[in-house]
């Protein structure tokens, strides 16, 4: 986590959430959004048409972006 005498921890941090935000809101929508919850363990449910689920290798990305947001 931050702390305040560390402003360079804050700013990779960010960085690590807006890369997936990106992922998430930009490339690859709502699939995507499923696959990084349930890289967590989340309840996601199924991707209804017209959309497909991500490809397994976007979600293994999806599921390293979220890992470097979180931890």
């Amino acid at each position: 986590m931050y702390a305040a005498d560390d402003p360079a921890v804050a700013r990779e941090r960010n960085d690590a959430f807006v890369e997936l935000n990106h992922l998430v809101t930009s490339d690859y929508g709502i699939p995507g959004l499923k696959a990084a919850m349930r890289s967590r363990g989340a309840p996601a449910g199924v991707v209804r048409s017209p959309h497909t689920p991500v490809p397994e290798a976007v979600a293994e990305e999806l599921a390293a972006a979220v890992e470097r947001a979180l931890d």
